[in-house]
């Protein structure tokens, strides 16, 4: 079963964000690639339990600060401490994968 968080508003966005360790992927509906890496992603939030694993649709939840920085869909973002560590866009697994590990 899917430990993914999918979030509505700004603040359930901010509220998340402040988890110990936190992976957010930015995403969109109308995006392949994205449809593509859900999967894999949902996978990984069993596989990595120490992280809190968000989605964000950019469509809907699109008035966020953060949100209107993203260029590209999927980008996903790594937080510990609230703190962003490490980016990346890209439907790719190994790294996702890795840059989870890398932050443990």
């Amino acid at each position: 079963m899917s430990k993914v968080i999918h979030v509505t508003s700004n603040e359930e966005l901010d509220k998340y964000l402040q988890h110990q360790r936190v992976v957010v992927d930015f995403s969109a509906e109308w995006c392949g690639p994205c449809r593509a890496i859900a999967p894999v992603f949902d996978k990984l939030s069993n596989e990595f339990t120490t992280f809190t694993f968000v989605h964000v649709d950019i469509d809907k939840v699109n008035t966020h600060p953060i949100v209107k920085e993203i260029r590209s869909v999927p980008t996903f973002y790594f937080y510990v401490n609230g703190a962003k560590v490490s980016e990346f866009s890209g439907a790719n697994e190994a790294t996702l994968r890795s840059t989870l590990e890398a932050n443990i």
